[in-house]
């Protein structure tokens, strides 16, 4: 994902969620945006709640595209709230932030829910753990699929949630995991709330591998210092001009597309 005007986000964020304000325009990504878009006019025309599932890489634009999605619903006037994805996530904290997050329970309210790295980084290490704390592992990550499918279809967890599911009516929920969670976890240990096939998945939009904005940058940055004279790296050094000088950064993302654009979006080339 880019952006016209500069990019804040960068992988491996610790919360999930950027926690600069947005001050720019993003680009790139519109035929998942028009998915997203078309996944919320179904939800406005129907009665029950539903989940889009947005899965890509660590890096690759999820928390960017839900800051957009984020903007467009808040544009059509739902209301927004906004979680990120961990072990702590408990389900009392989220119904609270639920009911405290619309004016009455015909509001539909737009839940999007940002996967840490803390999830993947776990289930991944728990082959190296002993049986027990493998276990815990396993029990945490179905928790969480738990937590998902009684949002989904709260009139039928009332028991879980442990309020009136009409108060947990007209939600829409967007989750952005990474493709190690979703497809080698979730889909694995809870398959009836993540198999599309069987209706509680609304949608599934899955990002491409196109190289993100921060490693791009990254290898132009390596590239500049790779051919700069000793001058020029000394001025970088002692902060008198930017690494990517002559370059500006609100014009990167204008590079960045012309290359993506080039034999297909071969960046190897495009950067040759």
């Amino acid at each position: 994902m880019y952006s016209r005007f500069g990019f804040i986000d960068r992988p491996l964020n610790p919360s999930g969620v950027p926690p600069i304000e947005r001050r720019y325009s993003p680009v790139g990504f519109e035929g998942e945006l028009e998915r997203v878009r078309a996944a919320i006019n179904a939800f406005l025309r129907g009665s029950d709640n539903i989940a889009v599932v947005i899965v890509g890489q660590y890096g690759w634009g999820k928390s960017e595209l839900l800051d957009t999605v984020e903007a467009v619903a808040q544009g059509l006037g739902l209301g927004v709230l906004r979680l990120p994805l961990t072990f702590g996530l408990d389900i009392n904290v989220v119904i609270n932030s639920l009911l405290k997050a619309r004016s009455s329970s015909s509001e539909p309210l737009l839940l999007l829910i940002d996967e840490t790295d803390e999830v993947s980084r776990a289930v991944e290490l728990s082959n190296a753990l002993s049986p027990g704390d493998a276990g815990k592992v396993r029990d945490l990550v179905i928790r969480l699929g738990s937590l998902i499918r009684a949002l989904i279809e709260p009139r039928n967890y009332r028991d879980v949630l442990g309020v009136d599911p009409k108060r947990l009516g007209k939600v829409m929920m967007v989750l952005a995991f990474t493709p190690q969670l979703y497809y080698n976890i979730l889909k694995n240990m809870v398959p009836d709330v993540f198999d599309i096939t069987r209706g509680r998945v609304y949608m599934e939009i899955v990002l491409d591998e196109r190289m993100p904005l921060w490693l791009y940058e990254a290898m132009l940055l390596q590239r500049f210092n790779a051919y700069s004279t000793d001058e020029r790296l000394d001025l970088v050094r002692k902060g008198l001009i930017n690494g990517l000088h002559p370059l500006r950064r609100e014009y990167l993302a204008t590079l960045y597309e012309l290359v993506a654009n080039t034999e297909g979006g071969n960046f190897a080339k495009g950067l040759g």
